[in-house]
């Protein structure tokens, strides 16, 4: 055995984790479309498969259905040079669950992962990725319920659709230099806790996060501008969130069904659409920003129970986009809360669509609003005491309070 089969040998009993017992194949190509040949009779015998020279489509498909209906747990492909240096479409996937393929090594030279390279792999549990690769196409690892941990190379410039949708993936972390992440990218995985995005992402898609209901922290770039449609929706463990402070605008049911309990937004915040925190059951403050100027009346549908402040620092009210169908449930949503607006502002706001629909409009100077997650909890005023003129502690609402040695009448 010459040098380099034995190199290939000891790269597959490491990564691999090739049992003593195990039937491994290794097999150099010497021109594509040769693999299905080299993989002898026997191919349903074969435990791990070290495969090394030029491959095709057909190359792929061989590979495949050597998969689908053998045992083949490992395959170390880091001497392959694979076709246009991707993976082609369909390349290891849609093998409908009979795949026990666990772990894999991908060609050195690979770019591209192809579009449902691994649909279906459910008991894919690790990948190593080259360390040059460009982009992962879409639903690539789609329902693989097993993949726990990856880890992206820093070449990585764009995820597609529903790359990773329904993954067992538990922390993501994408690359710097990513500049397209696909709708649905991460969406349905249950088991995702923490993710990463540690710069800007000029192609961002929507519902990113969507139904990851165990997601409980998400780092977002401070140079974010737009948090797409749906980005966060149903991720109902995220009770926190750092908000960036370049943040314009908020997509239509970005955080819908969280359980945000306060909102301050940063300044820059310029429009917040429909159903934006819709469901946030336990949401009690929102802070708006001065410079919102769009503000849409479905944004807070179903958060009536819990919410009793909205604090919003426009000395203009801000336009608002209303939807008669359900004017009910958006009169609902801010039927307990009292709104807080800069002082001189009161009247501008009683005239307003929408901002006149809150029952109690109370005016406050600047150093009464909220500017960051650390002050929020000092602003939840419906536990506050308040006293009536004669000096009494009062019972019911209304009346004044005392905060950081200020004054503030409530009527």
């Amino acid at each position: 055995m010459n040098k380099k089969l034995l190199t290939i040998l000891i790269i597959c009993l490491t990564v691999l984790t090739v049992k003593a017992d195990d039937v491994v194949r290794i097999i150099q190509l010497q021109e594509s479309g040769t693999l299905n040949a080299m993989l002898g009779e026997s191919p349903d015998e074969i435990d791990s498969i070290v495969v090394s020279g030029p491959m095709n489509t057909n190359d792929w498909e061989s590979l495949r259905q050597c998969c689908m209906y053998g045992r083949v747990r490992g395959i170390d492909m880091s001497g392959v040079n694979a076709e246009n240096d991707s993976m082609p479409n369909k390349a290891l996937g849609h093998m409908t669950y009979h795949s026990v393929l666990k772990n894999i090594r991908l060609p050195k030279t690979l770019r591209v992962i192809g579009p449902r390279a691994f649909k279906w792999c459910t008991s894919l549990e690790h990948v190593v990725f080259p360390e040059n690769l460009k982009g992962i196409e879409w639903e690539a690892f789609y329902n693989c319920v097993n993949l726990r941990q990856i880890d992206l190379p820093a070449t990585l410039e764009s995820i597609g659709n529903a790359a990773f949708y329904y993954s067992g993936l538990e922390e993501v972390t994408v690359p710097e230099g990513l500049n397209e992440m696909g709708n649905e990218a991460f969406a349905g995985s249950i088991g995702l806790k923490v993710a990463r995005i540690p710069a800007r992402i000029n192609n961002l898609g929507w519902g990113v996060f969507r139904g990851c209901w165990n997601l409980e922290r998400a780092d977002i770039s401070t140079d974010t501008e737009v948090i797409p449609n749906r980005m966060f929706e149903d991720c109902e463990s995220l009770i926190n969130f750092e908000w960036p402070t370049s943040l314009q605008e908020i997509g239509n049911g970005a955080f819908e069904a969280c359980y945000i309990k306060r909102i301050i937004l940063p300044d820059n915040v310029r429009t917040i659409n429909g159903n934006a925190f819709k469901y946030n059951k336990t949401l009690i403050v929102l802070g708006l920003p001065a410079t919102l100027e769009s503000f849409n009346q479905t944004a807070l549908i179903g958060c009536g129970e819990h919410l009793r402040i909205v604090h919003c620092k426009a000395s203009v009210p801000p336009s608002t986009v209303g939807n008669p169908y359900y004017q009910e449930d958006i009169l609902n949503s801010i039927a307990k809360a009292t709104l807080y607006v800069p002082i001189g502002c009161k009247d501008a706001y009683g005239t307003a669509p929408y901002w006149r629909s809150f029952s109690n409009i109370v005016e406050v100077d600047d150093s009464a609003f909220p500017t960051s997650i650390t002050e929020q909890n000092s602003f939840v005023r419906h536990n506050t005491i308040r006293y009536g003129s004669d000096g009494r502690i009062r019972t019911i609402s209304g009346g004044i309070y005392i905060e950081n040695g200020k004054k503030y009448l409530e009527k």
